[in-house]
């Protein structure tokens, strides 16, 4: 019998996969405990749609995130951050904390993982940062000043 999962399960498959099992299995189990449910015409026309609106809210988000880095290639974006007079920061910024600031001025989401960074910026001044995103890389201008 094939069911749809609506959640992973250990050994047979994750969410939203076609997966073949044996009748017994499949009722006393995975519908009983909400594991799954049965394959129907109407449940996989169900699960195509469900699967092109993520692609297209993925693909959505993606082109936020290029516009985002497209704006910043050859106009710096300017962090103000807490520094002390030598031109020292008092928290060094490092691929998470660039992340999330990052996801905070646009509207985009930015893991930490696409974030390029061989040493953390500890001082002031201006840095080019490098951004993975789609197997693509992207260079931005990073302005950092005192507050």
């Amino acid at each position: 019998m094939k069911v749809i999962l609506l959640q992973n399960v250990a050994r047979l498959g994750n969410k939203d996969d076609v997966v073949e099992v044996s009748e017994g299995y499949a009722r006393n189990f995975l519908i009983k405990n909400s594991l799954a449910k049965e394959l129907s015409p109407g449940a996989l026309k169900d699960l195509s749609t469900k699967k092109e609106a993520k692609k297209a809210k993925k693909e959505k988000e993606l082109q936020k995130e290029i516009d985002f880095l497209l704006k910043y290639k050859k106009q710096p974006l300017l962090l103000k951050l807490k520094a002390n007079e030598k031109g020292h920061l008092f928290e060094k910024l490092d691929a998470k904390k660039l992340s999330k600031l990052l996801s905070d001025l646009s509207s985009a989401n930015f893991s930490e993982k696409s974030i390029v960074l061989d040493t953390p910026i500890k001082e002031l001044g201006s840095y080019e940062l490098s951004v993975k995103i789609d197997n693509k890389s992207f260079k931005i201008l990073l302005d950092v000043k005192s507050e």
